[in-house]
């Protein structure tokens, strides 16, 4: 099932609100006031859970409001998940190229070509300290940058890397000291002040794909000019983790650069070229579950996902959650439906590497096959209450055991299911990590049926 971005959630915000806040049973409020004692509560109905593979995810939009210019990249593996790598595709084009004229690559020296990654911090995810390969690659595939991408897609590159940066050690929250001032305190003492650059990654590049950028015909006979020419020539460049690492990175598109530097009439000079809104930029996940633990619950994903549930960003699982009789209760009114789920550690889940994720979202299968976010959960990413829906861990203590429980608001659907018998035939929601199209992060629940710790759907409801 593919799945749209962000902005996808959004646009159905509207009209879950307009139609959810005027429902008194979506919070819990269609009490029958006239007879109060057809109130019923019960936590017995049946529940299956099962584990899924996430097809892919929208990763492009030709429509610039919703664009994202936020991508990660990582190669990493952990016997819970497998391997997941997380690749980097974009355009480029140059920028002021209406101001370049017959004189500007003519009679120049050329100094040197620098990709310049501007780092995005809220996407890193795992140990930095550990060091690995970055390295750039020459798209030689077209890119249409007027459809929309998918983490699924991948574009061919020449194998020939145009450079790399090898054991790196990232610095996404420190960048290269610039300056240094020296200031007074209050003691009349002087002391320094070392002013930083923003935090970025540059890897120079090789100098001849430098010299195919500086040629001054692309000029004279107007491709520089013209954007889709220079495209068709200079069809992208691809960012990949080349080895093993332990974290991802991540970078801000819009203010990442591609320079090249050159002196020309003894002033050096830079021409620079940027992923704008009108170029693709899109990322690609490949998930390998060789041996892992979600692998082989993903072999037998109705049994085993019915105990365990090891769900990822990314393009990476999904839980579908299916109420089978839910709709057999009847004429009645369901006032509340809570649904309460245990996280669980298994062996082998790295939490101080690979910190869980703090918060699920749901979902159902609208008509188009599409993913539909809840009533309560749309509100809650809308600027309602977060507690409205729930969704996020919350510690809590049981028979002297301390847990960690998500418990989620899931009135509308079970209404759904009883008044109109939605879904696809098993009364199914979806539970995925929160914004996990950019999200790497990770969490293990219980399934439904788990010996010990099942998921428990507590219903209200009124008796005609």
């Amino acid at each position: 099932m593919k799945q749209t971005i962000w902005a996808f959630y959004m646009s159905l915000l509207l009209v879950f609100i307009t139609g959810a806040c005027n429902d008194p049973t979506v919070i819990g409020d269609d009490l029958v006031q006239d007879d109060i004692s057809n109130i019923k509560t019960t936590d017995t109905l049946s529940i299956q859970s099962e584990l899924l593979k996430v097809d892919s995810v929208e990763t492009f939009t030709p429509i610039i409001a919703s664009q994202s210019n936020r991508f990660l990249i990582g190669n990493v593996s952990d016997e819970i998940y497998g391997n997941v790598e997380a690749s980097l595709y974009f355009q480029f084009a140059p920028f002021n190229a209406s101001l370049l004229d017959s004189a500007t690559f003519t009679n120049i020296t050329f100094d040197s070509i620098e990709l310049d990654l501007v780092y995005d911090n809220t996407l890193t995810y795992g140990d930095i300290t550990e060091p690995f390969d970055v390295e750039v690659f020459r798209v030689v595939e077209d890119i249409n940058a007027e459809e929309r991408l998918y983490s699924n897609q991948g574009f061919e590159v020449d194998p020939i890397p145009l450079g790399g940066v090898y054991n790196l050690l990232p610095s996404p929250t420190e960048g290269e000291v610039i300056r240094v001032d020296t200031t007074e305190d209050v003691n009349g003492s002087d002391s320094l002040v070392y002013i930083r650059d923003t935090p970025r990654l540059k890897i120079k590049l090789d100098n001849s794909f430098a010299m195919e950028l500086l040629d001054q015909s692309l000029i004279n006979d107007s491709t520089y000019q013209n954007t889709e020419a220079f495209i068709s020539m200079f069809k992208g460049l691809k960012v990949a983790v080349t080895s093993p690492s332990k974290s991802y990175i991540g970078f801000d598109m819009n203010t990442s650069r591609l320079n090249v530097t050159y002196v020309r009439d003894t002033l050096g000079r830079t021409q620079s070229y940027s992923a704008g809104s009108f170029q693709a930029k899109t990322s690609h996940y490949q998930n390998d579950y060789t041996g892992s633990l979600a692998g082989a619950i993903l072999d037998n994903p109705k049994v085993a996902g019915d105990t365990l549930l090891p769900l990822q960003g990314l393009a990476g699982t999904e839980a579908v959650i299916k109420f089978p009789t839910v709709d057999q209760l009847g004429l009645v009114g369901v006032n509340q439906a809570v649904l309460e789920i245990t996280v669980a550690y298994p062996a082998g889940l790295d939490t101080l590497t690979y910190p869980i994720s703090g918060r699920l979202g749901a979902f159902i299968s609208g008509e188009d096959g599409e993913r539909n976010v809840t009533q309560e959960f749309g509100i809650s990413i809308g600027g309602g209450s977060v507690g409205f829906f729930g969704g996020t861990v919350v510690e809590v203590t049981e028979d002297g055991m301390v847990l960690d429980k998500i418990s989620m608001n899931i009135t509308s659907v079970i209404q759904d299911f009883v008044k109109n018998g939605l879904g696809t035939g098993d009364n199914e929601l979806f539970i995925e990590i929160f914004g996990h199209e950019k999200t790497p992060s990770r969490i293990v629940l219980y399934g439904a049926n788990h010996p010990t710790y099942p998921m428990k759907l507590t219903l209200t409801y009124t008796e005609p």
